[in-house]
């Protein structure tokens, strides 16, 4: 029996990887070092698998694939039909899949996703349901949530591991830009996350202009850092066109890692009002950091780090200008919570998301662990 840890999603990666290339490439590393039979593979559209270099970026000689192997897969297969049918056509074959799960939110929330993409998902998720053999996911909340989905849909959910992602912060070079020495002279606070409806920046731009209009209050400047995502609510016009936003909140695009990190480290607390999340990286990246952050009470948000977060309600103003208020106006109590943050916030390695996966697959496949031995 061999295991192979699918990498074809780092197909064609140029530069530091990202997203969910930053998970294959960091657990598929970490494998190595944990299960030293594990193989990393790509696989071919003729379902061939040629063995990946993951530090070289190339591949070697083609691996042998026999019935009762298994392949690990991370990637975002729904993006990708081709490679799911490769995935799919192997698991006809006898071989074993075990899938990594992030979240099911496009059949939770599918009017927060461009038209067409949530049936995508959708049937992608019944498909791969259907033929996983070992399930792991990045949370509780999506554990749950896959349940609930499978029950709906009367599909047989195979043992879930849950695995905490890695939030180790990856070592930055060179100088921030002129821009952003700038930007952090005065205070302010930080938002992280792709400009889309689901991360809900409309809640953050509506309490800026509740304070500003009916507290007469003017909060410290509002950074809103991502990229571009689905049905973004126009932020960028509300805020070049409202008055009251100019010049206090700003869009930053297109951020070298050197300049985020500044960001983080240079703020006053960051916020996360998204409405659902399969994780919320951006929240345990603020405690690395050794940041307050006020977020979502919702979904996995809660899960991240009890009693180290701050947590609002995503549809209520009131809670968001509070929590807000609370932290900005009481500056002491600020130095309090960063202290507390950064004693009491215990970072999670990409090696302990690799254990993790590995005690999943022992404990379904416990023959793995004598190979290993």
């Amino acid at each position: 029996m061999k295991v192979i840890f699918d990498c074809t999603s780092l197909t064609n990666w140029i530069g530091h990887p990202t997203g969910i290339q930053r998970v294959v490439s960091e657990i598929g590393n970490e494998l190595l070092g944990c299960l030293p039979n594990i193989r990393l593979g790509l696989f071919q559209a003729d379902s061939t698998c040629l063995e990946y270099d993951i530090q070289l970026r190339k591949t070697t000689e083609n691996i042998e694939l026999n019935a009762g192997d298994i392949i690990i897969t991370a990637g975002s297969n729904w993006d990708y039909i081709e490679h799911h049918k490769v995935l799919m056509k192997l698991r006809q074959q006898g071989i074993k899949l075990g899938i990594l799960f992030y979240d099911a939110i496009p059949c939770i929330l599918p009017f927060t996703y461009g038209p067409g993409f949530p049936e995508i998902y959708k049937e992608w998720l019944i498909e791969t349901i259907n033929a996983c053999d070992l399930a792991f996911a990045i949370s509780e909340n999506t554990k749950r949530d896959l349940k609930h989905f499978s029950t709906e849909h009367g599909l047989e959910l195979p043992p879930v591991t849950v695995v905490r992602l890695g939030d180790e912060v990856p070592t930055t070079e060179g100088d921030p830009s002129a821009d952003i020495v700038q930007k952090i002279s005065e205070p302010y606070l930080l938002t992280v996350g792709s400009i889309e409806y689901r991360k809900n920046h409309i809640m953050l731009l509506n309490a800026w202009r509740y304070m500003i209009e009916e507290q007469n209050y003017i909060p410290p400047k509002l950074y809103i850092v991502g990229k571009q995502g689905w049905l973004d609510n126009d932020i960028e016009y509300q805020i070049a066109n409202d008055l009251r936003l100019k010049g206090r909140i700003e869009v930053l695009k297109g951020l070298q890692d050197i300049d985020l990190r500044v960001l983080y480290e240079n703020s006053m607390f960051t916020l996360y009002p998204s409405f659902y999340e399969g994780w919320g990286l951006p929240i345990a990246e603020s405690l690395c950091f050794g940041k307050p952050c006020i977020a979502s009470r919702s979904s996995s948000m809660v899960e991240i780090a009890p009693g180290l977060v701050r947590h609002a309600h995503p549809l209520l103003l009131n809670e968001w200008v509070e929590q807000i208020r609370l932290l900005v106006d009481n500056p002491e109590e600020l130095q309090n919570e960063c202290e507390r943050v950064r004693t009491g916030y215990k970072l999670s390695s990409w090696k302990d998301t690799a254990l993790q996966m590995c005690e999943g697959l022992f404990a379904n496949y416990p023959e793995i662990m004598e190979i290993a031995e």
